[in-house]
């Protein structure tokens, strides 16, 4: 088996565990090891955060009781930001929090410590696509995206954006998520990137203009529109904007995958003519 072919076969997945006790540290590095994952621990938040600026992990595991900043923190430090957001996490607490005492930024998964830890923790790393060690879980070679994929995601439903996010993060891409089209405007002329995912209905500047004002601006990286709206209703409209190929919403995860995959290997085999997208 040539290297490319391991690397697809035997993904490196990493999770993160911030956690202060040996004892659970154990717990959690014998679950993520048994579906093929490795896992590095840290202590504190300072420490987590340092880790993921260096290393993006598969997922995060953290625990809210931490000595300083708590776990809460750490959550919304990460959360907060277009870079990190798309990072899978799970807050494990002594008891049951309420949502609305830890303000906007919210983990992907709230666990409690007790006796259901152990299958409810099964449950996240299933949410997030690790599968258990000899279930089929290999990506075909049309759903698998390039190392080093950088992708930016407009979508300003935070569950989409969650969803759409963790799917193409777990897939190995780098990708940072903003929320209207003003944002993805001013991401995408100033950082770059391999492919554009552009909701069609946003705030404050939607995905038509956004994507219009990035053409004019002489981007050729591919634009994927992702919509909600009726599939004659989009196309009709769809000559205001110049995309690439188009994603309806509820998008399954196969599709997501060929999909971006599909524009990249284009990007690779020539570059992009807009009077052929137009």
């Amino acid at each position: 088996m040539d290297q490319s072919s391991q690397s697809r076969t035997e993904p490196s997945l990493t999770i993160l565990v911030v956690e202060p006790s040996a004892t659970m540290r154990s717990v959690y590095a014998s679950q993520c090891a048994g579906r093929g994952a490795t896992v590095e621990c840290v202590d504190d938040v300072a420490e987590a955060i340092a880790w993921v600026s260096r290393r993006k992990p598969a997922a995060i595991i953290t625990v809210d009781e931490l000595k300083g900043l708590n776990g809460s923190s750490l959550v919304a430090a990460l959360k907060s930001s277009p870079e990190y957001r798309a990072i899978p996490i799970v807050l494990m607490t002594p008891e049951p929090l309420c949502p609305g005492d830890l303000g906007h930024y919210l983990p992907d998964h709230f666990l409690v410590k007790d006796n259901t830890m152990r299958a409810s923790l099964e449950g996240f790393l299933d949410s997030i696509g690790l599968g258990l060690r000899g279930v089929e879980q290999e990506q075909t070679a049309a759903e698998t995206l390039p190392e080093g994929t950088r992708i930016l995601l407009a979508e300003d439903n935070a569950v989409n954006q969650t969803i759409v996010g963790r799917i193409l993060h777990v897939a190995g891409a780098e990708v940072v998520a903003v929320g209207n089209g003003a944002e993805a405007v001013t991401c995408a002329m100033r950082e770059p990137f391999d492919l554009v995912l552009m909701d069609i209905q946003m705030p404050t500047l939607d995905g038509y203009e956004a994507t219009r004002i990035l053409r004019s601006s002489g981007l050729t990286t591919p634009i994927l529109a992702l919509t909600g709206e009726d599939r004659g209703e989009f196309e009709a409209q769809s000559m205001r904007g110049s995309f690439d190929g188009v994603l309806y919403k509820p998008v399954e995860r196969t599709d997501l995958l060929c999909a971006c995959a599909r524009q990249l290997r284009e990007r690779q085999t020539g570059p992009r003519r807009d009077d052929e997208a137009a």
